[in-house]
C-alpha cells in the first residue's frame, strides 16, 4: 500500500510514478520528478450544474471551498459542485480518502447544500451539461428513510450516498437514477434543530466539524463517519458500480456545493493494488418482511367504499371483519400494483376491519441477497367512521368557533375538519366570515370525492370572506387529495416555513377566487407523489381567477406564486391568474429527470410581475425572479403559455428553464431583468441541454429586457425566427410591410408599472386597467389581449342541512369529536395511510 501526506503545495509526478505514489494534504512533501512527462495528480474543477464560487489550495495543503453564491446542488435528480479530485485506475488502485471538514459559513444554506467525499463515474470537468453520473460518497446531504416503520426526509445530515442506474454519458438524463441504497448514518442526528420557521433545516451549522472517510475495497465502497470515537459505516456491495458510464476509469475527491463555505483542515489519500487488498466480503442476506398498505380516508358519509391495497410482495389479500370473517373477495397482489377492493356494509359510527396479505413462497423480484422472512400473513388494521349531515343539495355551515358537535346549520355550525370529513357529493361547505386558525393541515383524503355532476364545494359565505391563518398549523393548510371539489373565494395566509398553504393532489378540481399570500412556501402548488405512477398524478385541475403574492420560504429561494411541478398529470390549467412579489418565480413548471416528464400544463390569460423580491422587503432581498418558468432538467413537457403578460420581474420574463418544447402564443413580456443591477434577464429565454428542441412561438411581443432574447434552436422548423407576428428584442422577426418594424410606447395604453396594479375583476377576469394593454397601433396577432369572462361563475347558496329532512339521510347522526387518522398522524379529516410490518416506501416531499 502506498500513501503520501503533506501540507505543502501539490507535487508533480511523472506518469510512470503516478500509480506508485498517491498524493493528498498531509505533513511531509514527497520528492517530485521534473521533465516533459510531468503529471499533476490532483485537479480542481466544477462538476455538473451550477456556477460561481471557488476553491483555494493553501500552502499548508489545506483547502477552502467557497460556494457562497454558487448555484450548484446535491439533489435527488442531478448534481453540481466544486470538486478537488483525482483519476482512479480501477485495475491498479483501491483507495482510502480521509478528510476533516469544518463548516465556516452556512447562513445561506438550503436543502440542496452539501459537502464531503465523492467518487463519480463519467466526469467532464467544468461542463454544466454533464450532471448525470453514478456516484458513491460519504456526504453531508439530503437523505430519505423508510426503516423500522419510520419515513421521512432529512437535509444536510451525514450518510453514505449512492447513485446508480445511469448507463449513458453524463450529459444524458434518465429516470433510472436510483438512490435507494443511500443511508443516513444516524437518522436522529441533531433532532429538534429548528431555525426560524424551518422545523426541518439542514442539520449542519457553522462551526461544525466532520471527520469522513470514503474507501474503495474489493468488497465495494465504504462510507464512514468518525464521530466521538466511533465509526458509523455504510457499505455498497458493488465494486464495479462506477464502471458503467466509463468502464476504464472513475474519479474520487472532495466537494462542496451551494451557498456554503467549508475548510478541509486535514486530509489524506492512500492507494493499494486490488491484489494486495483484503478479499471481498459477502453481502449479508437480508430477511425481508412484506408490507401491506393503503391510502384511503377513514371518514365517509357512504355505506360502501373502495379500499386500494398495495403490497411490495406477491400474494393474496382479503379484508376481514371484527370476527375474522372474510367480507370481500380475495385479490391477487403484485409488487407495486394497487388493487381496489370494494368494501360494503358500512354502518353508522365506527367500523373496524383487517386487511390481510398472505405472501407467496416465491418472490421472483427479490435480489440475490434478499429472501422472504416468512409466509405468515401480514395484517393492516382499517377503521371507518360513517356519518352524514343532511342530504345532497344542502349546505353545511362552518364557523371559526364551530365544533364537531354542531349539526351543520347556521345556528349550530361545524368546525372545518369535521365538515370536510363528512361532506357529501352535491353539498356545499360554507365558511362564515372570519379568521380560522387550524392547528394542523386540513386534508381532504383520497376517497373523499364529489362527482362530475355533483362536486363538493368549499366556499366562503356570500356575506364575507373566510381567511385561513396558518400560523398555528404545524403541517400547512389545505391539502386536496380528493376529486371533484370546487374551492371558491378563500384567503390563505401565513403558513410556516416549507409548509404548503394549498396543495392540490386530486383530480378534476376547480380552484377559484383564491388569494394565497405571505406564506412560508409556494402559494398554490399542484403536485403528486413521486412513488406513484404517472396515471395517479393530479390531472385536469383548473386554477382560475386567483392571485398569489408575497410568498417566501425561510431560505428565500424556493417559494413560487403558482406551481404545477415534479409530479403532475395531464390537463392542468391556470387561467386568469396573477402572481407577483414571490421570492422565487411567478409560475414554476419544473420537472426532474428522476421522475420523468410531467403532463402538459396550460397557462393562459395570466400575469406575472415583480417576482424575485417581496413587497415589504423591497430590493434588499433578491432571489430567482422569473415570471414564467416552464420546465426543468431538459425534460419534455409541451407546456403552453398563451395570451399572458410578464413584466418587471427580477430575471427572465419567460424561460424554458431547459424544457425543450415550450410553446408560446401571443405573449407580452416587457421590462424584465431591469429591476436591479445585481440581476439581469431576457424577455424570452429558451434553452436546453436536450439534443433536440421543438419550440413554437407565434405572436410574441418581447421588449426592453436587460439582456437580449435568447433562443437556442436545435430543430428543423425555425419559422419562429421569420414569423412576422413575433417581435424579439422589440424588432419584427420577419418581413411584412403591413406590420410595424419595431415596438414603440404607443402600442400600450399605459406603461405605469409603479402605480397601476392588475387585479381580479368582478367577473373573475384579470383586469389590467390599461397597463400594457395594447392599442390599435399594435398589430393584430401580436402580444396579449386579456378579455372578460363571458360566463362568470355564479354560486347560489343551497338550503342549509336539515331543511329537507330531519336527522340526516338514513338517520345517520353527527360524528364524534375530532375525527383523526388510523396511524396517529392526526391529519384532521382522517385517513388510512398505515402499513403492515416490514419495509416501507419513502413519501418524498414536493419541493424542488
Amino acid at each position: 500500500m502506498h500513501s503520501t501526506r503533506r501540507r505543502a503545495s501539490l507535487a508533480l509526478l511523472t506518469a510512470s510514478a503516478l500509480l506508485a505514489t498517491s498524493m493528498a494534504g498531509a505533513t511531509a512533501s514527497p520528492e517530485a520528478s521534473t521533465g516533459p512527462e510531468e503529471v499533476e495528480r490532483w485537479h480542481t474543477a466544477h462538476a455538473g450544474v451550477g456556477s460561481g464560487g471557488e476553491v483555494t489550495e493553501h500552502d499548508d495543503g489545506t483547502l477552502t471551498f467557497d460556494a457562497v453564491g454558487n448555484s450548484g446542488k446535491v439533489a435527488d435528480s442531478e448534481d453540481g459542485f466544486w470538486y478537488h479530485y483525482t483519476e482512479i485506475d480501477p485495475e491498479a488502485e483501491n483507495f482510502t480518502l480521509e478528510a476533516t471538514f469544518e463548516v465556516e459559513e452556512a447562513a445561506q444554506k438550503d436543502n440542496q447544500s452539501g459537502f464531503g467525499l465523492i467518487a463519480v463515474d463519467d466526469f467532464i470537468p467544468d461542463s454544466g451539461a454533464a450532471r448525470y453520473f453514478n456516484s458513491a460518497g460519504t456526504q453531508i446531504a439530503k437523505f430519505h428513510t423508510s426503516l423500522d416503520g419510520e419515513t421521512g426526509t432529512r437535509y444536510g445530515t451525514p450518510g453514505g450516498k449512492v447513485v446508480h442506474g445511469y448507463t449513458e454519458s453524463s450529459t444524458q438524463n434518465s429516470s433510472d437514477r436510483d438512490m435507494s441504497d443511500s443511508r443516513a448514518f444516524d437518522w436522529h442526528h441533531k433532532d429538534g434543530l429548528v431555525e426560524g420557521d424551518n422545523a426541518n433545516p439542514p442539520r449542519f451549522e457553522a462551526g461544525d466539524v466532520y471527520e469522513l472517510t470514503l474507501r474503495k475495497s474489493n468488497t465495494g465502497f465504504h462510507a464512514i463517519w468518525h464521530r466521538d470515537g466511533e465509526e458509523l459505516e455504510s457499505i455498497s456491495y458493488d465494486p464495479d458500480m462506477l464502471l458503467v458510464q466509463d468502464d476504464e476509469r472513475y474519479y474520487v475527491g472532495l466537494f462542496t456545493a451551494r451557498n456554503i463555505r467549508t475548510a478541509v483542515t486535514d486530509w489524506s489519500f492512500t492507494t493499494i493494488h486490488p491484489d494486495d487488498d483484503e478479499d471481498p466480503l459477502e453481502r449479508p442476506t437480508e430477511q425481508v418482511t412484506p408490507t401491506l398498505s393503503t391510502d384511503i380516508t377513514s371518514t365517509t358519509p357512504h355505506s360502501e367504499i373502495e379500499v386500494p391495497l398495495l403490497a411490495d410482495a406477491y400474494g393474496e389479500a382479503v379484508i376481514l371483519d371484527e370476527d375474522g370473517e372474510e367480507v370481500t373477495e380475495t385479490v391477487d397482489l403484485e409488487p407495486g400494483q394497487r388493487e381496489r377492493v370494494p368494501l360494503g356494509g358500512l354502518e353508522s359510527g365506527d367500523n373496524s376491519f383487517t386487511a390481510r396479505l398472505t405472501p407467496d413462497e416465491e418472490q421472483p423480484h427479490y435480489e440475490d441477497w434478499e429472501e422472504l422472512a416468512s409466509t405468515d400473513p401480514v395484517e393492516l388494521e382499517l377503521s371507518f367512521h360513517v356519518a352524514r349531515f343532511g342530504d345532497p343539495g344542502e349546505s353545511l355551515h362552518v364557523a371559526p368557533d364551530g365544533d364537531a358537535d354542531g349539526d351543520g346549520t347556521q345556528a349550530g355550525p361545524l368546525d372545518l375538519p369535521t365538515a370536510v370529513a363528512y361532506a357529501q357529493p352535491g353539498q356545499q361547505i360554507v365558511l362564515a366570515e372570519g379568521t380560522y386558525q387550524p392547528q394542523e393541515a386540513i386534508v381532504v383524503e383520497r376517497g373523499r370525492d364529489g362527482t362530475a355532476e355533483e362536486p363538493i364545494t368549499l366556499m366562503s359565505s356570500p356575506h364575507g370572506r373566510a381567511t385561513l391563518d396558518l400560523s398555528e398549523s404545524s403541517s400547512g393548510g389545505l391539502v386536496l387529495r380528493g376529486d371533484h371539489w370546487h374551492l371558491h373565494d378563500l384567503e390563505i395566509t401565513r403558513s410556516r416555513g416549507y409548509q404548503k398553504p394549498l396543495l392540490i393532489q386530486g383530480h378534476h378540481n376547480v380552484i377559484e377566487r383564491i388569494e394565497t399570500h405571505h406564506n412560508g412556501d409556494t402559494g398554490l402548488q399542484i403536485s403528486g407523489n413521486g412513488h406513484e405512477p404517472f396515471e395517479m398524478w393530479p390531472l385536469h385541475n383548473l386554477v382560475v381567477s386567483s392571485e398569489s403574492h408575497n410568498n417566501a420560504d425561510p431560505n428565500v429561494n424556493d417559494a413560487d406564486g403558482f406551481a404545477a411541478k415534479l409530479t403532475v398529470g395531464e390537463g392542468n390549467v391556470f387561467r386568469h391568474t396573477i402572481s407577483h412579489h414571490n421570492i422565487d418565480d411567478g409560475y414554476d413548471l419544473y420537472a426532474k429527470s428522476t421522475t420523468g416528464s410531467i403532463g402538459t400544463v396550460t397557462i393562459e390569460d395570466s400575469v406575472a410581475y415583480n417576482n424575485g423580491w417581496l413587497k415589504e422587503e423591497g430590493l434588499d432581498v433578491l432571489r430567482q425572479g422569473n415570471g414564467f418558468k416552464l420546465g426543468g432538467e431538459s425534460m419534455p413537457g409541451d407546456h403552453l403559455l398563451r395570451n399572458s403578460v410578464s413584466y418587471n420581474n427580477l430575471s427572465h420574463g419567460v424561460t424554458s428553464n431547459s424544457g425543450p418544447d415550450v410553446r408560446l402564443e401571443e405573449v407580452t413580456t416587457v421590462g424584465n431583468g431591469m429591476v436591479s443591477e445585481e440581476m439581469s434577464g431576457s424577455g424570452i429565454q429558451l434553452h436546453t441541454n436536450a439534443a433536440e428542441t421543438a419550440y413554437e412561438i407565434t405572436g410574441a411581443l418581447s421588449w426592453r429586457g436587460s439582456r437580449e432574447d435568447s433562443l437556442q434552436l436545435d430543430q428543423e422548423d425555425t419559422w419562429l425566427l421569420q414569423d412576422p407576428s413575433n417581435y424579439f428584442d422589440g424588432q419584427r422577426a420577419g418581413e411584412d410591410d403591413s406590420r410595424p418594424a419595431a415596438v414603440a410606447e404607443d402600442w400600450f395604453e399605459s406603461m405605469d408599472v409603479d402605480d397601476i396594479r392588475p387585479e381580479i375583476g368582478e367577473d373573475g377576469s384579470v383586469q389590467m386597467h390599461g397597463l400594457l394593454e395594447l392599442t390599435d397601433v399594435a398589430p393584430e396577432g401580436t402580444g396579449a389581449r386579456i378579455g372578460a369572462i363571458e360566463e362568470p361563475t355564479i354560486i347560489e347558496l343551497l338550503p342549509e342541512v336539515g331543511s329537507g329532512s330531519e336527522g340526516g339521510e338514513d338517520g345517520v347522526g353527527a360524528p364524534p369529536r375530532g375525527p383523526g387518522s388510523n396511524n396517529g398522524r392526526g391529519h384532521g379529516p382522517g385517513e388510512n395511510p398505515g402499513q403492515g410490518q416490514g419495509r416501507g416506501v419513502v413519501d418524498h416531499p414536493v419541493h424542488g
